[in-house]
């Protein structure tokens, strides 16, 4: 007599049945037990080794499946393989996706994080040269307007005040000089500046 799916004996009368052990299947008729392979998982007393649900993975003999970790994919199973810089995967992940261009993904990554400020989105983030400025998520670097200064890459460009000029990609606006009357903010280094009329003067700035 054979013994029942879920059970084996390695003695041909079967004369005792002992119950497969969990990690491995056995059909009926069973004289040894059949580790399950990568991808399927089998509790105690299994006829048949059961698939791993979608996101979960297993190795050689697993008698369960668990969750693919975040950062990892777990595809038909098999895994965890990890997420390439530039990508990125949720916990119980089949595949890893790719990082939108506002934001940035280490190896491994859980999820896209945001660049921030001061800096252009690559993976790593680029900082930003003096003279220009960049918002959180923005692919590049952006060259400080005329008539405004950008005294640091994460802080946003300030308008030149009245007395004062930039002619672009500056970190500070530049005081009109004695003896001239500035009458545009957004000018080149001496074309925005008139001399002041006989009887009159004007301080720096």
């Amino acid at each position: 007599v054979s013994c029942p799916g879920g059970s084996f004996s390695p003695l041909p009368a079967a004369p005792e049945c002992t119950a497969c052990p969990a990690g491995a299947a056995c059909p009926v008729g069973s004289i040894v037990p059949n580790p399950c392979p990568p991808g399927t998982a089998a509790v105690e007393g299994a006829a048949v080794c059961s698939p791993c649900s979608v996101g979960s993975y297993s190795g050689n003999a697993w008698p369960t499946c668990v969750t693919c970790p975040a950062g990892f994919a777990c595809p038909n199973g098999i895994g965890p393989q990890m997420c390439l810089a530039g990508t990125y995967a949720p916990d119980g992940s089949t595949n890893c996706s790719t990082c939108s261009p506002a934001a940035w993904c280490p190896a491994a990554a859980a999820a896209p994080l945001i660049c921030a400020a001061g800096y252009a989105c690559a993976t790593p983030p680029v900082a930003c040269p003096n003279g220009t400025f960049s918002n959180p998520g923005d692919t590049k670097c952006t060259p400080c307007p005329m008539g405004q200064a950008c005294a640091a890459p994460p802080l946003t460009p300030a308008v030149c005040t009245t007395g004062s000029f930039s002619s672009g990609n500056s970190t500070s606006c530049l005081s009109c000089p004695a003896g001239f009357a500035c009458n545009n903010t957004i000018c080149a280094l001496g074309s925005c500046w008139t001399s002041c009329a006989a009887g009159q003067f004007a301080l720096v700035g």
